[in-house]
């Protein structure tokens, strides 16, 4: 029984350090992403959700929405100049 909860015990701090290290990262990326979006760099955006730590961390929805919201922005502001 000592054994089953040290073993028990080993992966559950595994796995905390792996859902910090995961929680980090993605919200560096977030991070990276919004700097993208307000900076109207479609390569880099691209780059990004591309890159294989953006699929492991997020769905495709995810990546989705936010190359969605990238050409969003830049239509309404295309929009905007026209006026």
């Amino acid at each position: 029984m000592q054994q089953y909860l040290i073993v028990l015990g080993v992966f559950a701090i595994i796995y905390l350090i792996y859902y910090i290290w995961k929680k980090k990262k993605s919200n560096a990326l977030i991070d990276e992403l919004y700097k993208v979006l307000l900076n109207n760099d479609e390569k880099r955006l691209n780059e990004i959700c591309d890159s294989r730590l953006a699929k492991f961390l997020f769905t495709p929805y995810h990546l989705y929405y936010y190359k969605l919201n990238f050409y969003t922005k830049n239509d309404n502001e295309k929009k905007q100049r026209k006026f």
